[in-house]
Order: C-alpha cells, then sequence, then structure tokens
C-alpha cells in the first residue's frame, strides 16, 4: 500500500538492490579537480544563464497591463510589472545582483588591503637595506676609529 504498482521496490530486484545496499561499506567517488581553487568558498552563484526578463523581452508594460507604445511612460518614468511572477523574478534578479556587488565588493577590498600589504613589505624591505648599509659604514668608521687611535698612541710613544 505504500509503493505504487510500478514501484521498483514492489519487484523482486528491489528487494535484490535494498539487501545489496544494506551491506554496503564504501562508496567509491573520483573527482577531477583541475585548475580548481579549493582554499577559498566562491561566495556567489553565477545565475546569470538562468536569468531572463520576460518583461524586456515583450517589453514595458502600462498599469493597466497593456503594452506601452514608443513614447508612452508610466508615471514616475518606470515601466509597471503586472503579474507576481515577473514581479518575483525580477526581485529574484535583483538580490543575485546585489550578493554579487557585495561579492565584489569584498574582493576589490581584500585587493586593495593586498596591494597595501605588498607596498609596506617593498618599504620594510628598502628601510632592511639601509640599515644594514649603515651598519656596514657604522663598523668602517669604527675600524678607521681604532686605527686612529693606534697611530695617535704610536706618535705618542715616539
Amino acid at each position: 500500500d505504500y509503493y505504487d504498482a510500478d514501484a521498483f521496490m514492489c519487484c523482486d530486484e528491489g528487494m535484490i538492490f535494498s539487501g545489496l545496499l544494506v551491506g554496503l561499506n564504501i562508496i567509491d567517488c573520483n573527482f577531477c579537480l583541475k585548475e580548481e581553487d579549493l582554499d577559498y568558498q566562491l561566495g556567489v552563484i553565477d545565475f546569470s544563464l538562468y536569468l531572463k526578463d520576460s518583461i524586456v523581452q515583450q517589453g514595458p508594460l502600462k498599469a493597466g497591463g497593456a503594452l506601452c507604445e514608443a513614447g508612452d511612460q508610466t508615471p514616475g518614468g518606470a515601466a509597471a510589472v503586472a503579474d507576481p511572477a515577473s514581479m518575483t523574478a525580477v526581485l529574484d534578479q535583483k538580490n543575485y545582483i546585489e550578493e554579487l556587488n557585495r561579492h565584489l565588493n569584498l574582493k576589490s577590498t581584500f585587493l586593495c588591503f593586498l596591494d597595501d600589504v605588498q607596498e609596506c613589505q617593498g618599504s620594510l624591505q628598502h628601510k632592511t637595506e639601509l640599515v644594514a648599509k649603515l651598519e656596514h659604514k657604522t663598523n668602517q668608521m669604527a675600524a678607521t676609529i681604532t686605527n686612529m687611535e693606534q697611530r695617535w698612541q704610536h706618535y705618542k710613544i715616539l
């Protein structure tokens, strides 16, 4: 009574198949991941292939639901959406675009941060090189001073 007359579970193969599933210990799956970056989660799924606006195909609508003629405008300059299905499609597209915009803003912020980090790293390397040069000059000057003191001691003795 739980299954339709033509259901797979009502035939003999269904019982065999269910018995095999009970004894199943491992499911072997093979994934082909070429050039995929799995370190970061993609925040937005691109639904642009699935989005189509029937209003654009039909043309703008007047408040009564009739197609606008060339030069006709609704109050406020925008086309009126007549049926709820078009409204939900437009709202879904709006939400998708907002989410895509948020994702792009985050990516832009991250890239700006990365540029700042690289600039700071370059500045730090430059300063490290300057410090190394100053240490070298200081060591040279200390050696020169030591040499001069030795000469002075030598001339003092004479």
